[in-house]
């Protein structure tokens, strides 16, 4: 058991915090899987320390693969807190989802910031992956996210995938 007790004058409370976070954020990296592999029919995936504030630093990624060619279906809790620094999430902190497409058919991609709705993903094939990053400018601000993925034993809604068209092993949607 790893214990800190923190003890600062008055005059010496803000940068005796700021040293406590980033001896956390140090002591704490990396918190998170490089690459977890998930293969069970439904699970739960979170940012590190979710529901409280995730660290700094952090490149967590996930592959979830699905039996018997099935494909997965994708729930982010509207509870989703991603620090947001521009309006595309391509810098600072973001969750990437890869090789799906969202509920109205939207592709999959970064996501950040507090949508405050549940977003929901379905593979093209069967497999999902996520990615989690921040970077440091977060300093502790934002919670992270919480995401449930389910196999599913039928073709998922909006979009219909077929493999081998025309012999260039290529996937498309119809």
């Amino acid at each position: 058991m790893l214990r800190f007790f923190f003890v600062s004058a008055k005059e010496l409370k803000e940068r005796g915090f700021k040293f406590f976070k980033l001896l956390v954020s140090i002591l704490f990296f990396p918190v998170c899987p490089t690459m977890a592999q998930l293969s069970g029919k439904s699970g739960v995936i979170t940012s590190p320390f979710y529901p409280r504030r995730y660290p700094n630093n952090q490149n967590c990624r996930w592959q979830i693969t699905s039996n018997n060619g099935s494909h997965i279906k994708l729930d982010i809790a509207n509870t989703m807190d991603v620090f947001q620094c521009n309006q595309d999430c391509t810098v600072c902190d973001y969750l990437e989802i890869q090789y799906g497409y969202s509920n109205d058919g939207a592709a999959s991609g970064k996501k950040c910031g507090r949508p405050n709705k549940v977003l929901t993903y379905y593979s093209t094939g069967d497999t999902l992956k996520l990615n989690f990053f921040a970077d440091g400018a977060n300093d502790f601000q934002s919670m992270g996210f919480k995401a449930t993925y389910t196999q599913l034993n039928f073709t998922p809604p909006g979009k219909c995938f077929f493999l081998g068209r025309g012999g260039d092993n290529s996937v498309g949607a119809w």
